[in-house]
């Protein structure tokens, strides 16, 4: 059977499998950034003490539920966002199979192959069945997937070939014998991505907090909970002052956070027209300092113009216009170089008895044709080795930016040809085909972007070293004065890494030695990015740290690639980066936020909790004050515009050097208010509860300033005027008596206020004058603090 099925006969074997499968790879979830575990430990513990609140205790100490029922919902519902974002976009770029109906070739979604369907495939298709080759063209199959085999692997007529696997070169056709479930199909999608990167730094020290968090509250609660019942305590008092403790030192606002901060970015990003495959991917764009780039399709425009043709000694041009005419329409490739030239020079296809498809590793392709055998490829490749005016005029135009090809003639190959063979040794030049390309829209000021926010481009392509420089230069990209060639490169990691950088630009690029740059870049401590289209770029992209891909991309560079931009090019990268760094910029200055109320919470149990002394705080007093102070702020502050520097590597100290001394330092003004007003001026627990209230959002609020001090004037007044509208909400809720008896709260009097101040400036002026990262947002201050010291 090699016409194929009749339409009638795909629809009834479709129908009895039962349709075509539901698609399940898109839109996992957000939330997956943490340990589940963990998770579910935080979450086990706040359900039990609300629950023991509920029934034992005051239902107003219970709030704390409904704030995490309410920031689970926000949650949940930005990922659901997200997820219908990504899942429009993949339905633009699902993968899809060209079969022959009716004979005449179609094409249709992967799920609607059926068992005998005759599947056509050309190099960058994914092989979507399990099945037997009936005709090959110089088909060779990337079969890492399966097998871990790195090199192409010939498949001729006759010989199977498995679903999962992608055409690196050549084309063919084959009958599709098992599909569905039946076949390796449905694990394509997690196969082919097991290559991929372990957790991105943010992730490993989010969750390494969190073991850290886990390890703390264990114990702590463990010895709150044996002084408690020391103390023969009612058990509605236990249960408050039990809470008011454990529960403070559950981070659970910031696994909510950052999960809401990863939906959000990733729903921007769909905005965009970029399918985010991969979680870390909006992390690890962000964090790149190097960005790899294709040149053709990334920098220029995908299609070609054919500019002139330069005929050998011997040939005219028309001569050289028509046999590469006729070459192009003769050959089965439809890339944009066989198109240019179909376009230019019109031509009736011949019959070819022997192809051999173009391979980026041999650089070269060939076809024979009334019965002489043409070849097709780079002029340093396939002009004869002997100097002469054709390799001077390639040199030439390839120095303006052109593309250059050249087309000789020559006999037969004997046997098949190998994926990296140099062409036929008795080569006859026939002329030069000299194509133009144009950079795309946007590119130049792309480039300046980048530079701009210290990524440096490298340009990495198959193409002639001067060609690919003289683009390189036009976008604006930093170039050397002499372009690598992928084929002469350093052996060792440090030596290519420093040229690579130094260059800007390497040409004549084989796919392992693009691989291989990439790998030394990494291995030198460089974030990379890699940005390509082609089945060539495949090796690079699994190699890079985060990689993108074109929507129009071969399939098997879309299935690896980290981020596929369904919609735009190269011009779509710098506003991601910039809208991911802000987002992530922020989530690591609000994380600080929550990770000191636990420092704070740890060192209220360690100093009061574990002694006679009644606890600072209720339940209700620490949502009120949490709402007030990291909540509100940080969920304004995660999502807004921002500036400044931002390095996921060093997360857990920068995070664990402002939180620390911040948490300390907050416990001692609460202690120092609340033992102030209970012991020096005589005030009941109620009230010194509310001086220790007030304290504990005074100094919260001004860690909120202190951790946006840093940013432009215009943010931080800004910053600054939302603290004072929320010292304001605070001072209207303890005046209005309803909200004052809801939370418990009692009118201080002169004293008490005087007691809070007092705590305030214990906690702010020892940060501000042990650490300068601690001072207020103003010279005038800061140089006091510089006098005092």
């Amino acid at each position: 059977m090699t016409t194929g099925l009749t339409e009638r006969e795909a629809a009834e074997r479709l129908a009895a499998r039962g349709g075509p499968p539901e698609d399940t790879t898109t839109g996992r979830s957000t939330a997956s950034i943490v340990r589940a575990n963990t998770l579910t430990l935080f979450n086990l513990v706040l359900v039990v003490f609300g629950t023991l609140t509920l029934v034992a205790g005051d239902w107003r100490d219970a709030l704390f539920l409904g704030v995490l029922v309410s920031n689970s919902g926000i949650g949940i519902f930005q990922e659901l966002r997200a997820k219908r974002a990504l899942d429009r976009l993949a339905a633009l770029v699902s993968p899809h199979a060209r079969v022959m109906r009716d004979g005449r070739e179609r094409t249709i979604p992967v799920g609607e192959v059926v068992v005998d369907d005759l599947l056509v495939v050309s190099a960058g298709d994914q092989v979507v069945a399990d099945g037997t080759v009936i005709s090959s063209e110089g088909l060779a199959l990337d079969e890492s997937v399966l097998t871990g085999e790195s090199l192409p692997v010939t498949r001729s007529g006759g010989e199977s070939v498995r679903a999962g696997c992608f055409v690196a070169e050549g084309s063919g056709t084959f009958i599709a014998e098992a599909v569905g479930d039946d076949s390796y199909a449905a694990k394509v999608t997690g196969e082919a991505r097991e290559f991929r990167h372990a957790l991105s730094p943010l992730q490993t020290s989010v969750n390494r907090l969190l073991v850290v968090m886990v390890s703390m509250m264990v114990p702590l609660g463990i010895a709150f909970a044996v002084v408690l019942v020391q103390q023969d305590l009612a058990p509605n008092e236990a249960i408050a002052e039990a809470t008011a403790g454990v529960v403070t030192l559950v981070p659970e606002g910031l696994i909510l956070l950052t999960s809401l901060a990863y939906a959000v970015s990733t729903r921007r990003m769909a905005r965009r027209g970029a399918l985010s495959q991969q979680l870390s991917a909006i992390e690890s764009l962000s964090a790149a300092d190097v960005i790899c780039l294709d040149k053709t399709g990334t920098l220029t425009e995908d299609s070609l113009r054919l500019v002139e043709v330069i005929p050998a000694p011997g040939h005219s041009l028309g001569e050289v216009g028509a046999m590469a005419g006729r070459y192009a329409a003769t050959s089965g490739d439809r890339d944009p170089v066989i198109v240019a030239i179909a376009e230019a020079y019109a031509s009736a296809p011949g019959r070819s008895d022997h192809v051999v498809p173009f391979s980026s590793r041999r650089m070269w392709s060939g076809l024979e044709l009334d019965g002489r055998f043409l070849l097709l490829g780079a002029p340093d490749v396939v002009l004869p080795n002997t100097r002469s005016d054709l390799h001077a005029a390639a040199a030439d135009a390839a120095r303006q930016g052109r593309r250059v090809l050249a087309l000789a003639e020559s006999s037969l190959p004997p046997g098949a040809v190998g994926s990296a063979d140099p062409p036929p040794p008795d080569r006859s030049p026939i002329g030069l085909v000299v194509l133009a390309e144009q950079l795309r829209p946007a590119v130049v000021e792309s480039v300046a972007f980048l530079r701009a926010e210290n990524v440096r481009p490298v340009v990495i392509s198959g193409d002639n070293p001067a060609t690919v420089r003289a683009i390189a230069a036009d976008a604006g990209i930093e170039v050397g004065q002499t372009p690598l060639d992928g084929r002469e490169l350093p052996t060792s990691d440090y030596e290519l890494t420093a040229a690579v950088l130094e260059a800007g630009v390497v040409g004549r690029t084989p796919p392992d030695e693009k691989r291989r740059i990439v790998e030394a870049l990494t291995r030198g401590g460089r974030n990379v990015a890699m940005m390509g289209d082609g089945v060539n770029d495949v090796p690079a992209l699994k190699a890079s740290r985060v990689s993108l891909a074109p929507g129009s991309a071969a399939d098997m560079a879309r299935t690896v690639a980290d981020v596929v931009l369904v919609r735009g090019g190269f011009e779509s990268v710098p506003p991601m980066i910039a809208e991911g760094r802000t987002v992530l910029r922020n989530l690591q200055r609000v994380a600080k936020l929550f990770v000191a109320k636990s420092v704070l919470a740890a060192f209220l149990i360690l100093t009061i909790g574990l002694s006679p002394t009644a606890y600072p705080f209720l339940p209700r007093h620490l949502t009120l004050a949490s709402a007030l102070t990291i909540g509100i702020p940080a969920m304004i502050l995660a999502l807004t515009p921002s500036d400044g520097p931002w390095r996921s590597e060093r997360f857990l100290r920068d995070l664990s050097r402002f939180a620390v001394p911040a948490g300390v330092a907050t416990g001692l003004g609460v202690v120092a208010a609340f033992l102030i007003s209970l012991n020096v001026i005589g005030l009941d627990v109620a009230e010194a509860r509310t001086v220790a209230t007030t304290a504990l959002i005074l100094i919260g609020l001004y860690l909120v300033i202190i951790i946006e001090s840093q940013g432009s004037p215009v943010r931080v007044r800004w910053v600054v005027l939302m603290c004072g509208l929320l010292l304001v909400s605070y001072a209207v809720a303890l005046g209005t008596p309803m909200f004052a008896s809801f939370f418990e709260l009692e009118q201080p009097n002169l004293a008490g206020f005087i007691a809070a101040v007092i705590g305030t400036l214990l906690a702010t002026g020892g940060l501000w004058l042990t650490d300068h990262r601690f001072a207020p947002p103003s010279r005038r201050l800061q140089a006091l603090a510089d006098r005092i010291k």
